[in-house]
Formats: structure tokens, C-alpha cells, sequence
């Protein structure tokens, strides 16, 4: 085999710790996460975490130290070729032991993608070894989508470059398309895009411009062949689907969200379907994963009503309004149950945003009743705006049911379900206007002397972007102020239930005595919910017993 490329990379990973622990063993909590297993075993060994070194110099060093966590990782990546075929291979071999082990564990693994040029086909996989017995693996043959085999995965920016890794991997893509004289008919620069058409190209398969979309799906020549090795066709007939516009979408986009498009086509018909924009469908990335097969119509909605989600649709995107819609045919079937009867009435997303809340909120009296927060006269003030880099944020403090929902509904998350809880103070971050959407969520926990700010999240639950952080910090340390100053103080919670009974509950901080001593909660509860079981036990619940 004649070698093409050939890096070679080690990388050495030191975890150090005393012989001896700085705690007693007993009052050490076991955590509730798997982040945190390793570490407390250790401390019940009684080993106090030191250090950590990535040298080569350390590893040797700390070789024989017990009181040493030691890994060594060489990675190999190869590409090679001769006349029948050319492959890429990536070479793992790991040596680690643990704190306090004697021996050592040793595991090796191969990620390989090899075509060859008698059959024209892509075989990839793994196999793993223990010394030299071999443990298992994985072989595959013809897999479309470039990005979800090993030996792509595997080579990390920490041991190739991007742009490295793109130049071999073009390299070894061109070879191919060289050697058997290839054509492509879409020119492009994306290499999964490219190794799929190849795949394409040599199985004689008709396909459009915009035909990556459909790398995700694995279809055999045999399949394809009884729809005329045609994959737009093969979509089209699968899913029982017809007309020139779902063929035109089809053949014209990439990024299309078609898991939606096959929910619309068929809760729709044909003819409303064929009434939405196409942008409607486009999405940013590709999809990943497409399940529109296992859609079904949840609920029997009326002509009208479907004319009505048409025209939502026509003003936003499936991406964006699908979630809330289903969300909304579960909200009317079971208002149904109450004797609610209830219609899509909305035209466009604003007003199915409001139409939204009205019904969840109405769900919400049958099921629980209405809640108000009430955080004293003052509490508004944390409402203040905050100015940064010529942007105005607006703090939102959520009070109600009809605001909890709301900002569960736009932010796709459960803080729905928190409108009951009494530790939480939870602040809506708006950017631009007090009614915006684009908007962070705020939980804030009630602690004796100050409020802790529990998660900070976008849209879906997301992390933000580094404009968000110093509004974030600016509004954390104003609250804090407010709470200090008793500005803001504990919730009193009113809920009123639909048969005119009206429930308030005080939220207040508790004493439990216990054989060891008094307990004080870190957080508060309702007045009435003090028991010791209710109490959450974490590595600071200690601090606190006497």
C-alpha cells in the first residue's frame, strides 16, 4: 500500500491526590448525577482531589503513584491506496490506570472507510480489541451519510485541523472520483455532500440538485428500483404524496423540514397544502432525522379551522409553529372533556400565540385553578430596564398563570410547571421590547440572604450568546439588591379553582428537628409543607445542621 497521509498524535492526562481527606467520609452526600460519581467514590476512599496535568513529563513521572489517575492516548490516522482500492484508517490506543489500581487497562480500536474499485462501493466501521483479543465492532457497506461514521466522528480538532481534515478528505474523494472517471453533476465544495454523490453516481441513481436531504436515508438499489431509481419519486410514492409543488420543494431546497411537510400534507390534503409559501418549510441546517411517517392527524378538526392553520403557517415557519400546534390539538381535546368546545379561530402566529395562552390558561382552572404570585407592593421594581451596547432588556417578572404560560409556550420549555413552586422567582429577559420573543428565562431560587440564580436558557432550553451575559449579571445583582433590602420578598400565592374556591398559601422558611440536631431549609416552602421529607439534600444541606 502506498501511504498518502499519516499523522500520529499522544495526548497524557495526570489526575493527582492526597493521601488523606479533609472531611469526614460520613457527612459527604452520594450525588444525584453521573458527572459527579467518579469524584465522590474517591472521596469515600477518602482521597483528596489535587491536581490535574496534561505533560508527558507527569505521566512518566506519576507512572507508579498510587495515589495517581493516569491515561495515556495515541492516536494514528492513515490513508493508503493501491490499485484496487484506497482507505483511511485511524488507529486508537489507550493505557490508563486508576487511583489506586495496580495494573493497567489497555484498549485499542480502528475507525476505518476503504472504497474499492472492483466492487465501487464504501465500506466502513470500527472494531475494538483488549490486548489482542477483539471485542467487537461494526461493518457497513454503502452508509450515505458521511457524518455518522467513525472515522470521520472521530478525528477531533484536537488531533487534526479542519482544514486539514478537509484537504485529505478531498483528496481521497477526488482520487476516487479520478480513478473511475466520475462526473459529478452538482459541483460542491461539501464533502459529505460530495462522498454522497458519489454513492449516487456509481448506483445509477436519478436525483435532483438539491439531493442531500436525503443522505439521512439509507435506500439500496433494490429498493429504489421499483420506483425508477428516482429518490424525489421514492418520497413522493412512500409517503403518498402528489403534486407539482411537494415536487418542486423536493427537487429545489436542501433544507427543508421534511418530517413537517409529510404532517401538513396529510392533517391538510393536497389542495390546502398546496396554498403555503414554500420558505414556510425551509429550515436553517439540514434535518438530521425525518419521522413524518409515524405522524397521524391527532384530532378531527373542521374545514375552516385547517384554512385557519394555513394561514398561520403563511406567517412563520413549521419549525417554529408545529411544537405549539400540536400542543394546541392536545389543549382541545382535552377541553373537550370539560364540555369546552373549542375552535382555531387564529389567522396569523401573533394571534395563535394569544389564542394559545387563552386555552391553556382555561385547561389550567379546570385542572389546578389560576395562580397569582404576589411578591410585595415593591417586587416591580426588578422590572427596571437594563441599556447595553445601544440594546435595550426588559425584565419580565412572571406572576400568573396566563404569563407563566406564555413564556413556556414562546420559549419551548416546562417553566409552566414551575408557577407553583415556592422557591422560584423566575425573571423573563426580553431584548428590545417588554413584549419580544426573543427572550431569556430566569430561575432564581429564594435562599435566607440571597437570591441564587439557579439556570439562565434560551429558546428549546439553549445556552446564550455572550451579549446576554452582562444583562444577565446586571439584573442578578439588582435583584439580590431588592431582595436584601426586602424589596422583594417571599411569594404569597393565591390559586382560585373553578368552583369559586380560592387557596392561599404563604411561602416561609422552616425548622426540622431531627435526631441530629435542628434542620433549616435552604429554600422555603409553603406554609403547611414543612415535613423533613420534603427537605432536597445536596453537598450544602450540611453547612446548615446543628
Amino acid at each position: 500500500m502506498e501511504t498518502i497521509y499519516r499523522q500520529e498524535k499522544v495526548l497524557y492526562y495526570t489526575e493527582l491526590f492526597k493521601n488523606y481527606n479533609k472531611f469526614p467520609i460520613e457527612t459527604k452526600p452520594k450525588p444525584d448525577n453521573d458527572f459527579d460519581i467518579e469524584y465522590y467514590i474517591n472521596f469515600k476512599k477518602g482521597f483528596t482531589y489535587e491536581k490535574g496535568n496534561d505533560t508527558e513529563e507527569c505521566f512518566v513521572k506519576n507512572y507508579s503513584n498510587p495515589f495517581a489517575s493516569i491515561s495515556m492516548l495515541r492516536k494514528t490516522f492513515v490513508v493508503e491506496k493501491n490499485e484496487d482500492k484506497i482507505s483511511m484508517k485511524l488507529f486508537s490506543y489507550k493505557r490508563s490506570r486508576g487511583l489506586e489500581k495496580k495494573y493497567f487497562t489497555v484498549r485499542r480500536e480502528v475507525n476505518f472507510l476503504t472504497f474499492s474499485f472492483k466492487t465501487k462501493m464504501f465500506y466502513s466501521g470500527f472494531t475494538n480489541f483488549k490486548k489482542k483479543i477483539k471485542l467487537g465492532g461494526r461493518f457497513r457497506v454503502n452508509r450515505t451519510n458521511l457524518v455518522s461514521l467513525e472515522v470521520f466522528n472521530n478525528l477531533t480538532k484536537t488531533f487534526i485541523d479542519d482544514d486539514v481534515k478537509k484537504d485529505v478528505f478531498n483528496n481521497f474523494l477526488d482520487e476516487i472520483i479520478k480513478r473511475l472517471n466520475l462526473k459529478l453533476q452538482v459541483d460542491t465544495d461539501n464533502i459529505p455532500s460530495k462522498y454522497y454523490q458519489i454513492i449516487l453516481l456509481n448506483n445509477k441513481i436519478k436525483f435532483p440538485d438539491s439531493y442531500f436531504k436525503f443522505a439521512g436515508f439509507y435506500l439500496t438499489k433494490k429498493i429504489l428500483k421499483n420506483f425508477d431509481f428516482n429518490l424525489v419519486t421514492w418520497f413522493m410514492k412512500t409517503n403518498e404524496m402528489k403534486g407539482t409543488k411537494i415536487r418542486r420543494l423536493l427537487n429545489r431546497y436542501d433544507f427543508l423540514d421534511l418530517s413537517n411537510i409529510k404532517f401538513y400534507y396529510d392533517l391538510l390534503g393536497v389542495d390546502l397544502f398546496n396554498k403555503i409559501k414554500d420558505d414556510v418549510f425551509l429550515t436553517s441546517t439540514l434535518s438530521d432525522v425525518y419521522n413524518g411517517s409515524n405522524f397521524s392527524t391527532p384530532i378531527i378538526i373542521s374545514k375552516k379551522e385547517k384554512e385557519n392553520i394555513v394561514s398561520i403557517l403563511n406567517t412563520t415557519t413549521t419549525s417554529e409553529f408545529t411544537f405549539s400546534l400540536l400542543d394546541h390539538f392536545q389543549f382541545k381535546k382535552d377541553l373537550e372533556k370539560y364540555g369546552e368546545f373549542v375552535k382555531i379561530n387564529a389567522k396569523t402566529h401573533d394571534e395563535f400565540v394569544v389564542e394559545h395562552s387563552e386555552w391553556s390558561s382555561l385547561l389550567q382552572s379546570y385542572r389546578t385553578g389560576v395562580v397569582d404570585r404576589f411578591y410585595g407592593d415593591d417586587a416591580y421594581l426588578v422590572e427596571k430596564p437594563i441599556k447595553y451596547n445601544d440594546e435595550t432588556f426588559y425584565p419580565v417578572l412572571l406572576k400568573n398563570t396566563e404569563q407563566y404560560e406564555n413564556e413556556s409556550m414562546v420559549q419551548k420549555n416546562c417553566v409552566r410547571t414551575y408557577s407553583e413552586k415556592p422557591h422560584c422567582f423566575i425573571v423573563s429577559l426580553r431584548k428590545g421590547d417588554k413584549n419580544s420573543n426573543i427572550r431569556a428565562t430566569i430561575e432564581f431560587q429564594f435562599r435566607k440572604k440571597e437570591l441564587l440564580r439557579i439556570q439562565t436558557l434560551g429558546r428549546f432550553n439553549k445556552l446564550l450568546s455572550e451579549e446576554w451575559n452582562s444583562p444577565v449579571e446586571e439584573l442578578t445583582n439588582f435583584a439580590n439588591y431588592l431582595y436584601q433590602k426586602e424589596f422583594i420578598k417571599l411569594p404569597r400565592m393565591t390559586k382560585k379553582y373553578m368552583n369559586g374556591k380560592v387557596n392561599v398559601l404563604q411561602s416561609s422558611f422552616f425548622e426540622v428537628e431531627t435526631e441530629k440536631g435542628v434542620v433549616h431549609r435552604m429554600t422555603p416552602s409553603w406554609s403547611g409543607q414543612n415535613t423533613l421529607q420534603e427537605i432536597i439534600v445536596d453537598y450544602h444541606f450540611f453547612d446548615e445542621l446543628y
